[in-house]
C-alpha cells in the first residue's frame, strides 16, 4: 500500500529563526513583497524513498532559481522525512513522489518567522496548461470562488478523471468545466514503486477572480 491512500500528506510546524529561516530570509530578500506582509515560498521536488522509507534521491524543481544556502536548508528538511514504506507483494518497495514544501515568511522589525504549512506527497506537476477563460464567468455579474480539483493521474502521467467542487458550495458548470479543460492538457511525472508508474491523485485548490479574468494557482511561486 501507499504511504496515504490519496497520494498526499501534510505537516505544520513552527522553525525558529536559524538555519533554515536564515536560508529562507537570504533567498526572500531577491523577492518584492509589502512591508511586513506575509508570504509564500512554494517549491517542488522529486524523491525517491528507499525500502526503509528514507529519502535515497532528492531533486529540487527549477534548482537554479534558488540560492545555494536555500537549497540545502530545503534538502535537508527533505533528507529528514520518513515514511512508512509501500509495499508490493508484500515486500517494502522503493517509492519515487513528488513532494511539494510550502513556507510562509512573516516578516517583522525582529527578523521574520518561517512556519511549514505543507509538506506534501503528490505526482509532480511537469506540464500546466489553462484554458481560455469562459466569458460567462467573467464581468460584474460573473462568478468568482475557489474549485477543489482531484485528478486521477495515470501511469501515463496524464489526468484520466477529473473531479471538481466548490470549496464553499455549489459551482457553475462552467467553472467546473474551465478547471476540467484546463487539467486535461497537464501533464506529471507519475509516482512510482520499484520504478514501475502507478495510478495516484493530486489534489489543489483552483481560484477564479472575475476582476483579472485569469486564475491563481497557490502552488505557483
Amino acid at each position: 500500500m501507499l504511504p496515504n491512500a490519496s497520494g498526499e500528506q501534510s505537516m505544520k510546524c513552527f522553525l525558529p529563526l536559524h538555519a533554515l529561516a536564515a536560508a529562507v530570509l537570504c533567498f526572500a530578500t531577491a523577492q518584492a513583497h509589502a512591508e511586513d506582509a506575509p508570504y509564500q515560498i512554494k517549491i517542488w521536488s522529486s524523491v525517491l524513498f528507499n525500502t526503509e522509507g528514507t529519502p535515497a534521491d532528492i531533486r529540487i524543481e527549477k534548482e537554479a532559481e534558488y540560492p545555494v544556502k536555500f537549497l540545502d536548508a530545503v534538502k535537508a528538511k527533505i533528507a529528514a522525512a520518513h515514511i512508512d514504506a509501500p509495499t508490493q507483494d508484500g515486500q517494502a518497495a522503493r517509492y519515487r513522489t513528488g513532494i511539494r514544501l510550502v513556507y510562509t515568511v512573516t516578516p517583522s522589525a525582529q527578523g521574520a518567522s518561517v512556519t511549514l504549512d505543507e509538506f506534501a506527497l503528490s505526482p509532480l506537476p511537469l506540464r500546466e496548461y489553462y484554458a481560455p477563460y469562459p466569458r460567462s464567468l467573467a464581468g460584474e455579474n460573473g462568478w468568482q470562488g475557489n474549485l477543489k480539483v482531484v485528478c486521477k493521474v495515470s501511469a501515463e502521467g496524464m489526468c484520466s478523471t477529473v473531479d471538481v467542487t466548490g470549496v464553499n458550495g455549489p459551482a457553475p458548470e462552467a467553472a467546473r468545466k474551465y478547471a476540467k479543460d484546463s487539467m486535461a492538457k497537464w501533464k506529471f511525472e507519475p509516482q512510482t514503486l520499484n520504478d514501475t508508474a502507478i495510478e495516484s491523485e493530486f489534489t489543489f485548490v483552483m481560484s477564479l477572480k472575475t476582476d483579472t479574468h485569469v486564475i491563481k494557482d497557490p502552488r505557483r511561486r
